[in-house]
């Protein structure tokens, strides 16, 4: 793209709507500071002497500005999205700067009224900047408002915590400087996107849906951050560089979704390209049709006296049908708004109220300070997700099932009845945090639900006013129940247990303590909230015929009439109840059923990663040194990478049997193990020992290989991407074992090697037989749903090494494993949701087409195939096959990327140099993180430390074989970038690894080698694995896929045992003291960088050589990468078959012919199953 090209394209980007919503979500992350009102609310006391009810009226007053939004939504109607966004940034910055200025002493002590003047202005502010942004999102996206609204709204519950964390990072724990942050931060903003938000016309986008879904799971990372740093402020006071490094992280997640916008404006950028290129090089101009509605002078000003008659006063009592165009006046002044209003005051009045009390209700249970604010912080992460989730499923349940928006209503008013009698009777442990979660939950979903509720039934012509009518009443509400009972009941407890002062009076601002001082008041709350429930139930009724139909029908045929474009297909509005069991057991039978099924079984498949966490155990137990420990290392090595014999037998059996014999060797390796570690056995000999691990490693060769060759000629045209996600999960899975062994079993690490025996073996019996071969098309946006399954495993990943990372500083009670062990578990079970959704799609078009099917078949006669046609042809075929088979073909190869037989890639010189890698590179690695322990002994580290750092590895691992997958595939496709080259990259890496433990000569170089050399190893294990299978080809992958390890065990006990045990020895006895009997000691401990530093250097010449093979294969295959290495699959789809589709449905075959094959029009579908079968 040329540099005006670039140009143009970002004034695209900018100008785009995707850009609004990005812009939007920027706006609403600071547009709900009066969430945090009670963090600064000290300050204010402690700067001004302000009483409790002082703050109760600036609360009340706050509560007010932030709902009482008429005004805004009125001046909405009249003036753009840009002047309104400015007199928000004025409102904002004039309120909140005025209440610093005053509680830092810069002017005189204000009266009252005033401060509470300066925060209903500030919180007013947020009603003109929300307004703009979340109306123009709405009309600029009508037709997926729910999930407008749920994604805007849901950052306004999270901007609680974004702006704490800001202030944290830039003003440290200064409260008052909290004040004047919230004063320019949301100004700046706001003036910064001034002119970026404005209404756009545009047509619905097909994907419109997905590419919110991608803005949520931005978001959910945001949210997970913040809830993670807000729940670890409990535990740890943490340094200031954290809290600035916080702050930068929070910016760059707000900064991620920008990926989306450019990502979207590139592919129209593309289309529109496209289209210009295309354009016709005659143009004929035809005369306009005429247009009945707005063609006549008469007609407009037929509609003009229309729209006067239905103004203001004079139509207020007729009213249009619900999801037309109300008026204001109509729609204030109907019942349907009056069932609204009572929601509003019941429901949000009430969370409300429970919100502005919990610092009141902490201290009445004497909890700490912190924890007290970490939850009021918590409650704007758990708001986020109520109005996000709130967003999304009554969007889909509307869609899917016609549930009405009014109905979930009712059940998130039930979620605050609980919350709120959690409070008044805490007969649970926890109520206090369980009650913050569900009152949170339930506003935001309040809020979500109640906006999205008003644009269904009064239309969006005056959207801008009718968006702030629902939550006129709130704060009105919120005064009544806060101020007038809550307050009034809590002091009344308060002087029962208060004692009269030496004066014979109570004190002024009495302290309650104990869970009776809410128990009355807050009973009375839920009361209210009950009444919320009936009034969303009338309304549920009042509108059920509303909601039955298609509430978005009027803007679908604006669509048809206005458009003469018909290639807008929708699905979602279809629902296909009857055929529930069929589809499910379309999911279990389908293709990414298997991908979810191989994450699972390869999320088990790397117990041999952490060895070194449980051969303490063994050693504690059995009584064996260190060269025992050495050999059974070894030949665990051994059984994980000599998988020739699963490769061979994977050949020859279904993937089933090969499951079910990798199931009963894990469990039995491992049992072995335990039971001697147990003292249930006889002490075993090491070499029986030995023998239980290597069957026990091997075990994983097995079920690997049964998952990622199935995966892999499922999808061989995005092989590097699946080898990369699949092997990624084993990268992980020392992870994930471990806080499930800490979660069911504590810190016992005997039980560690139970669970290594049991739990791969329980998933791979599971999934035995739903991981199989397919025959199907290559889907179009087959890397995009991978996608989506390395976000979901990024989730598991990032989670694993946050709890990983603490574990170095803080002990964890037992409860905290049990709840680490619950989300890894859900973590794993979350990719189903991509495999019901692809399938879903899948079921739909399958039904449609059914629905479609011509009711006159024509069956033609097979077109003659010169592949396969004649029976000479086919006799060739196999004499062909006979000729290159076993030994008599051996050196007369294919060319590259064709099938090879097995021996002829075993002994071709590719093979070769594939092989001095696997030697250099894998058994470099393996050598490196066998001795990580020790190497964090010679470094005086604590055990702990150590454990941390090994388990850390794994996911090093992971994203080292994730990321290899992806972007070789990337710069494959997009540049012939040959994953050789890469492969010379990530050896590099590996010797910069082991160069920092030879040589030390920076802080922290143990940490960072760790993390170089498990990145490395897992970015090699992918390349191998996906070169292996473009230059051999997929026939024989079983036994080549287990080829390229061959060498690496026997790499790593030449470099292990003979080398860097043997110089760490001889260091050792250097340092070593004489004992009493002139010997030295047995097993001598070397302390010190010296230990490793010659071995380690001779390891990283080693790794260069590997570097060396991997540019000489690059130069021998370089031909080969310039060319399309999938053509192969290309040409079979095109030339082997007439046809240009097959699908199958309930057991018969239709198939779609080329055009070029075509003897009549009315052949576009025959039914030829018999010709498929004789193929």
């Amino acid at each position: 793209m040329s540099s005006s090209g670039l140009f143009q394209f970002l004034v695209q980007v900018i100008k785009g709507r995707w850009f609004t919503v990005f812009a939007s979500l920027f706006i609403m992350a600071g547009g709900g500071a009066t969430y945090i009102f009670r963090n600064y609310s000290q300050a204010i006391v402690d700067a001004l002497g302000y009483d409790e009810a002082d703050i109760n009226t600036m609360s009340f007053y706050k509560d007010v500005g932030a709902h009482v939004a008429i005004v805004a939504g009125l001046i909405g109607e009249v003036i753009p999205s840009s002047l309104m966004l400015f007199i928000g940034a004025v409102m904002n910055f004039g309120g909140y700067f005025m209440i610093w200025l005053a509680v830092k002493g810069k002017i005189a002590k204000p009266h009252i009224w005033q401060m509470c003047l300066f925060i209903a202005i500030g919180a007013d502010s947020q009603n003109f900047t929300n307004t703009a942004a979340v109306v123009t999102c709405v009309k600029n996206f009508p037709e997926s408002r729910g999930v407008v609204i749920g994604l805007l709204k849901g950052l306004v519950g999270l901007s609680g915590a974004i702006l704490t964390q800001l202030h944290l990072g830039i003003y440290g724990n200064d409260l008052d400087s909290l004040i004047l942050l919230i004063g320019w931060a949301p100004a700046m903003v706001a003036l910064l996107f001034m002119f970026t938000i404005r209404l756009m016309k545009t047509e619905r986008q097909r994907n419109e849906l997905r590419v919110y879904l991608h803005f949520f799971y931005m978001t959910i990372l945001l949210a997970i951050f913040l809830m993670a740093v807000t729940l670890l402020r409990k535990y740890i006071d943490f340094p200031e560089a954290f809290n600035v490094e916080s702050a930068i992280m929070v910016t760059a997640l707000l900064v991620l979704p920008i990926y989306i916008v450019i990502r979207e404006e590139a592919i129209s950028w593309k289309l529109k390209r496209r289209q210009l290129n295309n354009l016709p090089t005659e143009v004929i101009v035809e005369e306009p049709q005429a247009l009945p509605e707005h063609s006549s002078g008469n007609n407009n000003h037929e509609q003009e006296n229309n729209e006067k008659v239905s103004s203001c006063f004079a139509n207020i009592f007729n009213k249009p049908e619900r999801g037309e165009d109300y008026t204001i006046l109509q729609a204030i002044l109907s019942v349907d708004m009056l069932y609204i209003f009572i929601m509003s005051l019941c429901g949000l009045g009430t969370c409300l109220t429970v919100i502005d009390n919990f610092r009141a209700i902490g201290e009445a249970k004497k909890l700490q300070s912190r924890t007290i604010s970490s939850i009021i912080t918590l409650i704007s992460i758990w708001n986020y997700f109520g109005r996000v989730y709130a967003g999304f499923v009554s969007e889909l349940l509307l869609l899917k099932w016609k549930f009405p928006r009014t109905k979930m209503m009712a059940f998130s008013l039930f979620i605050s009845c609980i919350g709120t009698l959690l409070i008044a009777f805490p007969i649970i442990p926890g109520s206090y945090y369980m009650s913050s979660l569900l009152v949170g939950f339930s506003y935001g979903a309040q809020v979500t639900l109640l906006f999205t509720i008003i644009s269904e039934l009064f239309g969006l012509k005056y959207y801008s006013t009718l968006f702030n009518c629902a939550q006129l009443v709130s704060p009105l509400g919120g005064f009544l129940l806060n101020s007038m009972l809550v307050k009034s009941f809590y002091k009344r407890e308060a002087l029962k247990d208060a004692a009269l002062g030496p004066d014979g009076t109570y004190p002024k601002d009495p302290t309650c303590i104990g869970d009776h001082c809410f128990r009355l008041s807050f009973s009375i709350l839920a009361c209210v909230t009950f009444a919320g429930i009936l009034a969303s139930l009338i309304l549920t009724w009042r509108t059920k015929d509303f909601y039955k139909g298609d509430i978005y029908k009027k803007f679908k045929v604006d669509k048809s009439k206005n458009s003469p474009v018909d290639s807008v297909k929708t699905y979602n509005g279809e629902t296909y109840v009857n055929g529930l069991f069929q589809f499910l057991v379309q999911v279990i039978k389908g293709r990414w059923f298997t991908v979810f099924a191989s994450l699972f079984i390869m999320a088990g498949g790397g117990a041999t990663y952490i060895f070194r966490n449980y051969s303490q155990a063994i050693v504690d137990a059995l009584g064996y040194d260190e060269a025992d420990i050495n050999t059974m290392s070894f030949y665990k090595d051994v059984g994980a990478h000599v998988a020739i014999v699963a490769g061979l037998i994977g050949e020859v059996m279904p993937s089933s049997l090969m499951l079910f014999i990798g199931a009963v060797m894990n469990f039995g390796g491992y049992f072995m193990i335990w039971l001697a570690v147990k003292g249930k056995i006889a002490k075993p000999h090491i070499w029986q020992m030995c023998l239980f691990i290597a069957i026990g490693a091997d075990s994983q060769n097995f079920t690997n290989t049964a998952a990622v060759v199935t995966c892999v000629k499922n999808f061989p045209e995005s092989r590097g991407v699946v080898i990369g996600l699949l092997k990624g999960l084993v990268g992980l899975s020392g992870a994930i074992l471990t806080q499930l062994h800490l979660g069911i079993y504590g810190n016992d690490l005997d039980s560690l090697i139970l669970l290594i025996g049991w739990a791969p073996a329980m998933v791979a019996l599971l999934f035995m037989f739903t991981i199989r071969l397919m025959k199907t098309e290559r889907q179009r946006n087959e890397l995009r749903v991978y996608l989506h399954f390395f976000y979901m495993t990024i989730l598991l990943a990032i989670f694993l090494m946050a709890v990983t990372l603490l574990r170095k500083y803080i002990d964890f009670p037992e409860a905290f494993n049990v709840e680490s062990a619950i989300m890894v578990t859900a973590l794993l079970v979350l990719p189903i949701y991509i495999v019901i959704r692809e399938e879903a799609i899948s079921w739909k078009l399958k039904r449609r087409q059914l629905n479609n099917l011509p009711t006159e078949v024509i069956v033609e006669e097979p077109q003659a195939l010169p592949e396969h046609s004649s029976g000479n042809n086919n006799h060739e075929q196999e004499n062909n096959e006979k000729v290159s088979s076993c030994f008599a073909n051996i050196f007369n190869k294919p060319e590259r990327g064709e099938d090879y037989t097995i021996l002829q890639a075993i002994l071709s010189v590719d093979m070769l140099y594939i092989f001095i890698m696997s030697l250099c590179g894998l058994g470099t690695c393996l050598t490196v993180i066998d001795n990580f322990r020790a190497i964090g002994e010679a470094k005086k580290l604590q055990s702990r430390t150590i454990s941390s750092i090994i388990t850390l590895i794994s996911i090093w691992n992971y994203f080292g074989r994730v990321y290899a997958g992806f972007v070789s595939e990337l710069l494959l496709l997009k540049w012939k970038f040959p994953r050789t080259k890469m492969m010379a990259f990530s050896l590099f890496i590996s010797c910069i690894g082991t160069l920092l433990i030879a040589f030390p000569i920076i802080p922290g170089s143990y940490y960072m080698s760790s993390l170089l050399v498990g990145f490395s190893y897992g970015a090699q294990v992918t390349l191998l694995f996906t070169i292996i299978s473009e230059l051999f080809g997929l026939k024989y992958y079983s036994t080549l896929f287990n080829c390229a390890q061959l060498v690496s065990p026997l790499g790593g006990f030449l470099l292990n045992s003979m080398l860097v045990k043997s110089f760490y020895k001889r260091e050792a006895l250097k340092d070593a003291a004489l004992g009493p009997d002139g010997t030295y000691p047995k097993d001598p401990t070397c302390i010190g960088d010296h230990c490793f530093r010659l071995s380690f250097s001779i390891l990283a010449c080693v790794t260069f050589a590997g570097i060396l093979a991997s540019l000489i294969l690059t130069w021998r295959t370089k031909d080969f990468y310039k060319g399309d290495i999938y053509k192969k699959f290309k040409v079979d789809k095109s030339k082997n078959s007439p046809v240009d589709s097959v699908k199958t449905y309930n057991g018969e075959t239709y198939v779609k012919f080329n055009k070029t094959n075509k003897v009549t029009p009315e052949t576009e579908m025959a039914q030829q199953s018999h010709t498929l079968s004789g193929r």
